[in-house]
C-alpha cells in the first residue's frame, strides 16, 4: 500500500455492509480535504475506467474517494443489454425506492470515509450520475452531487428544496440524454429553489469521459477536450 504522505495514493478494497446487503468498494486516500462517493457507469466499480477516475479525483482534490456501485457484492454486469439495462431501467423508474436505499447507505458511506453525511459529496458518470442525483434528492443530506452524462431528470421531481448543491455536466450532442431532460432538471430545481448549475459541453456525445469507448462511433464517443473540462468543472465545484 502506497503512502499518501509521500505523494502516493493509498487504496484499499472494501466490502461495504449495509442494511440491505453487501457491496463492492474501493477506498482511495490522498488526504482529508474532501470526502466523495464515486459511482461509475453501467460496468460497475471493478473496471480500469472506474478505478482511474476515482484515483484522479482523489489526487486532484487531496481527498478520500469511495468507489462503489449498487449492484451488490460480486455482482458486476457482463453485458449491457442482458444484465445492466434491465437493472438500470427498473432502478431509475422507481426513484422513491432508490432514494430510500441511498439514504440508508449514506451513513455507511460516511463511516467508510471517516466523515459525516453532511460533509459527503457524490459524483458519477452515466448510470452513476443518475444515482448521484437521486441521492441528492433523497434524505441522505448530501453536501454536493455531480452527474456527468447521466440522466438528470426524475419521474418524481423534488417537491421542496433541500441543502444539496447540484452540478450537471452534459454533452449537447448526446442522443441518449436529449436536451429535454436537461430542461426538465432545470425546471425542477428552479421550481423548488435548490442550488444548481449546468455545464453544457458543445459537440460532446454520450460517455465522453470514457477513453475505452473510442472516437469512431455515433451516440457514445470519447472526447478528450470534454473529458478534461468535465474533470476541471467537477474539481472546482467540490472545492468551492
Amino acid at each position: 500500500m502506497a503512502d499518501a504522505l509521500n505523494g502516493e495514493i493509498q487504496s484499499m478494497q472494501l466490502i461495504i455492509t449495509a442494511p440491505d446487503g453487501q457491496y463492492n468498494g474501493e477506498l482511495f486516500d490522498f488526504g482529508d480535504n474532501h470526502h466523495l462517493v464515486y459511482f461509475p457507469d453501467w460496468e460497475g466499480c471493478k473496471t480500469d475506467y472506474a478505478v482511474r477516475k476515482a484515483e484522479q479525483l482523489a489526487m486532484a482534490l487531496s481527498a478520500k474517494v469511495l468507489l462503489t456501485d449498487i449492484y451488490g457484492l460480486n455482482n458486476q454486469p457482463k453485458n449491457y443489454g442482458i444484465h445492466a439495462d434491465p437493472f438500470i431501467r427498473q432502478t431509475l423508474s422507481h426513484p422513491l425506492a432508490l432514494r430510500e436505499k441511498m439514504a440508508a447507505l449514506a451513513p455507511v458511506y460516511a463511516e467508510c470515509l471517516g466523515t459525516t453525511q453532511e460533509q459527503l459529496s457524490y459524483a458519477g458518470v452515466c448510470f452513476g450520475g443518475s444515482i448521484a442525483f437521486e441521492t441528492g434528492r433523497s434524505e441522505a443530506r448530501a453536501k454536493k452531487v455531480i452527474s456527468i452524462h447521466g440522466t438528470p431528470s426524475s419521474p418524481s421531481p423534488l417537491q421542496q428544496a433541500n441543502s444539496t448543491q447540484f452540478l450537471l455536466i452534459q454533452g449537447t450532442n448526446d442522443p441518449h440524454i436529449p436536451m429535454q431532460e436537461v430542461n426538465r432538471f432545470a425546471d425542477e430545481m428552479t421550481t423548488v429553489g435548490n442550488d444548481w448549475q449546468v455545464s453544457l459541453l458543445g459537440n460532446a456525445q454520450h460517455s465522453f469521459t470514457k477513453e475505452e469507448i473510442g472516437t469512431g462511433g455515433y451516440g457514445s464517443r470519447f472526447d478528450s477536450k470534454a473529458n478534461q473540462r468535465a474533470f476541471r468543472y467537477t474539481q472546482a465545484f467540490i472545492e468551492a
